[in-house]
């Protein structure tokens, strides 16, 4: 089985949040070199599902970015448009880490990431014909955009992949799981928009620093980066929603997502009712 990928550098990136974007130059390490791309054959599930993953593997001192990339940071798309016998994608991201370009936070990967794909075809006795337009961002001292073109067959059987399964067990874990005694959030009206003071109780997950993702179901709602502190046994984050849409912001407290990130966990937060 192959999976083809190709690479297409952008020729510029213009965004107003990244003032280290820029084209390749004279000198600068081509987007076919920051990133190498293949697909993991995989295995069907009793359900009929199957267990895929894109591996990307980064030059030394490349990152790339997770599904909320930070300010500072370009949100990856998929596109599988083309495909056949596919029904539905769903991807399970492994747990990223927060780190600082330019001032500004960017929450990604480095090295490797190993990115599981659960693919749910229409047929289950069928192969799934996979034609994919992926698009990224990877940054060194520079961020290029990169897309990505995936034309593979995935058959009906496959064997269990263990890198697969890893991937898998390192994605944020439960409020439950963690052994969240409660999160709530507290929404105070600002100039166009919301400011959001979340109040998680949970164990430190590790670090000098434990970072807080907000993510709403609407991306064209800006969300700043959360600050955070401890009182206690109790994680503080506050940020701010910003629309300038016409109607303001309609928050739905049930699609309001939490990703609390430590050195040593991750925990991930489905909703966030009032105190």
């Amino acid at each position: 089985m192959k999976a083809r990928f190709h690479l297409l550098a952008g020729l510029a990136l213009a965004v107003s949040a990244l003032p280290s974007a820029a084209p390749a130059v004279d000198g600068a390490l081509h987007p076919q070199d920051a990133v190498q791309a293949s697909m993991l054959p995989g295995w069907r599930r009793d359900d009929g599902t199957h267990i895929t993953a894109l591996r990307l593997t980064l030059a030394p001192g490349w990152k790339t970015y997770w599904r909320v990339p930070g300010e500072g940071g370009i949100p990856p798309s998929f596109s599988w448009e083309g495909s056949e016998n596919l029904a539905r994608v769903t991807a399970r991201w492994p747990r990223p880490f927060a780190y600082r370009t330019n001032g500004l936070q960017s929450i990604g990967y480095t090295g490797e990431l190993l990115l599981p794909l659960e693919m749910t075809p229409r047929d289950d006795d069928v192969p799934i014909h996979v034609e994919a337009r992926i698009e990224l961002g990877v940054c060194e001292d520079i961020c290029m955009p990169v897309t990505l073109r995936l034309d593979t067959d995935l058959g009906t059987a496959g064997v269990e992949d263990p890198r697969i399964r890893r991937a898998l067990a390192d994605q944020p874990v439960s409020a439950t799981a963690a052994g969240v005694s409660g999160a709530t959030c507290r929404i105070t009206p600002i100039k166009n928009g919301l400011r959001i003071t979340a109040r998680i109780g949970v164990a430190p997950l590790g670090g000098p620093k434990e970072t807080v993702v907000f993510e709403l179901a609407d991306p064209d709602i800006w969300v700043g980066e959360a600050e955070t502190h401890r009182e206690g046994g109790t994680l503080v984050a506050e940020t701010e929603f910003v629309s300038y849409a016409e109607g303001g912001i309609v928050l739905d407290r049930s699609r309001l997502r939490l990703t609390l990130l430590g050195d040593r966990q991750a925990v991930d937060i489905q909703g966030c009712p009032a105190e």
